[in-house]
């Protein structure tokens, strides 16, 4: 509801599908039983592994504020942000090497 406003969530319900657009930005249908199920789970889980999280500042579809915040709340996680969108295409390079390092220090 934060992001599409309550009246939108409505619609969702009711429709029964909302289109989002999917990694190469094409709509696709999402249907309402995506949110039913994510009620289920925490909002915001806290694994005990080390976590490494990946954003881009300019990201317009996930704001980077809920990475900060769940970082400032985890001291088991890691962010590294990037001067990049949501699908952080032009950070792959640098991505790697993050993830690379994460895994196999």
């Amino acid at each position: 509801p934060e992001m599409i406003g309550e009246e939108a969530m409505q619609a969702w319900r009711r429709e029964g599908t909302m289109s989002w657009p999917d990694g190469a930005g094409v709509p696709t249908p999402v249907h309402w039983g995506f949110v039913e199920d994510a009620a289920q789970h925490a909002p915001h889980p806290a694994p005990s592994c080390p976590i490494l999280v990946l954003h881009g500042r300019q990201d317009e579809t996930v704001p980077i504020e809920s990475s900060r915040d769940y970082v400032a709340a985890h001291p088991n996680a890691r962010l590294v942000e990037y001067d990049d969108d949501h699908r952080l295409l032009s950070s792959a390079e640098a991505i790697f090497t993050q993830i690379e390092g994460f895994f196999w220090g």
